[in-house]
């Protein structure tokens, strides 16, 4: 009865039947210790058997209770060295990882692979199996070069006897793909990834969310490349695989929202990408709460939409709302100064001259207390890290639409004061001869000629010129 029981609750697992499945190894559990004992190897085939159902169900902790009761009993009965113990030493290293108990998970592995490796029963899928267990731990730990040998090794041993790959297979190509990613060896990431989603859609059909996590990685890869549509095409498949299997209202759904918001904004598809975005929007709000980053940085993208389409009031509601999200959760101050900027811009189109300013000021603030300005020209600093330099660049142009807005405001004490402060920083930053010095030059000339100083505003209107030339040919 006990047998029977124990192949019962098998087939109901296999069945995803997971309550009637436990319920029956339970029953058979509790038969061979009533007729055998506690430390019988029954019982530990039957607890190994119960731990797998349950790390099926992501009861990870209660899972490796009965892996440790089963190890007790086959390491008394069997030895330490016993392929049988080896075996649930994987189970529990598996478990343990999904428990990010990392550095016992790690121990666990090296301690199975060396008896596996021992053993001439061991089976290459064991021996791969616990090679890309430890790939994963490798890669949490930032461990790149180890994840990746670990990872390659499961694949060679998993696929040299055997013509057609497993799923779990096709798990260790992505995580290679993913590696190589991180190393920008991008041709490599890129066919892996095309190699594990022809295995996902042969294994476990097209529809299956481990096809939908592929193509999105596949469409990441490709949007870096600039291969736009190629990208869409990736994401939209991702987009409608998700949706099905996961809900209209899952994160996983908003990121892919955002990314085609993204895209079709990168294609001057305003339209749709703010669409798009306000459905990432929605769900980010409703599953992140409405106070956190992901939530600010799509109001943010979203405001340029709007700027680009024209919708002053909506893009300045939108980069309003950002910056007040950043304040609240203490962002990095560089990045509130960006929205700042934004919002001040949008309030000049819409002649909130006054407001512009105010904003203005505050992004100029930040930028000084996070990003003083080089005392050296960073334009004679080749090594300098293009980051930075980008920051610099965001900040004189602060101090540029400043200058705008008191220009706008028939300020011209106040416009020419930041105008020279945004000059002198494009010429530290990217040199004279820049189209952005000679922009600025041209608005002061325009300046100078309002207060009849014509000497001066020809000198840099004939500079400007030289500049535009130089760069753009006569």
């Amino acid at each position: 009865i006990a047998s029977v029981l124990h192949n019962v609750a098998a087939a109901l697992d296999a069945s995803k039947r997971y309550e009637e499945a436990l319920h029956c190894y339970e029953s058979s559990l509790h038969i061979y210790e009533t007729m055998f004992g506690a430390e019988d190897l029954k019982v530990a085939t039957t607890l190994l058997n119960m731990g797998g159902l349950l790390a099926e169900i992501e009861d990870y902790v209660d899972a490796l209770e009965c892996y440790g009761r089963c190890l007790q009993i086959r390491r008394k009965r069997l030895g330490e060295q016993d392929i049988k113990v080896a075996k649930v030493l994987l189970s529990i290293a598996m478990a343990e990882e999904k428990l990010n108990l990392d550095e016992d998970a790690l121990r666990n592995y090296e301690f199975s692979l060396r008896l596996f490796e021992n053993d001439d029963e061991a089976k290459p899928e064991e021996i791969g199996k616990v090679l890309y267990g430890m790939a994963v731990i490798y890669a949490k730990q930032s461990n790149y070069k180890k994840a990746l040998q670990s990872a390659e090794e499961s694949v060679r041993i998993r696929t040299s006897s055997v013509s057609d790959i497993q799923e779990d297979v096709a798990d260790a190509l992505y995580l290679i793909g993913a590696l190589h990613q991180l190393e920008n060896n991008i041709d490599e990431a890129l066919l892996m990834f095309s190699k594990c989603e022809q295995v996902y859609r042969r294994r476990l059909g097209d529809d299956h969310i481990a096809v939908a996590n592929t193509l999105f990685a596949i469409g990441s890869i490709k949007e870096n490349l600039g291969a736009r549509s190629e990208a869409m095409k990736a994401f939209q498949e991702s987009l409608k695989i998700k949706r099905d299997v996961l809900g209209e209202n899952d994160l996983e759904v908003g990121v892919l929202y955002f990314q085609l918001g993204c895209l079709h904004k990168s294609r001057f598809e305003h339209d749709v990408s703010s669409s798009l975005l306000l459905q990432a929007l929605r769900i980010q709000s409703l599953k992140l709460g409405e106070e956190c980053e992901e939530v600010a940085n799509t109001l943010l993208l979203l405001g340029q939409v709007y700027e680009s389409l024209s919708k002053w009031d909506s893009a300045s509601e939108s980069y309003e709302k950002a910056v007040h999200i950043f304040q609240v959760i203490d962002a990095n101050p560089i990045v509130v100064a960006k929205a700042l900027g934004a919002l001040g811009g949008v309030r000049v189109e819409m002649n909130e001259v006054v407001k512009a300013i105010e904003a203005f000021e505050d992004a100029i603030q930040l930028y000084q207390q996070e990003l003083p300005q080089p005392e050296i020209p960073i334009s004679q600093s080749p090594t300098i890290d293009d980051n930075l330099r980008q920051l610099h660049l965001d900040f004189a142009d602060t101090y540029f639409n400043l200058g705008t807005a008191y220009d706008r405001n028939e300020d011209i004490k106040n416009a020419l004061q930041f105008y020279r402060v945004s000059l002198e920083m494009y010429v530290k930053l990217i040199g004279q001869d820049s189209v952005d010095v000679a922009k600025t030059l041209n608005l002061i000339s325009i300046l100078y000629a309002k207060q009849c100083n014509y000497v001066l505003s020809t000198r840099l209107l004939k500079e400007s010129l030289r500049i535009r030339e130089l760069i753009l040919g006569k």
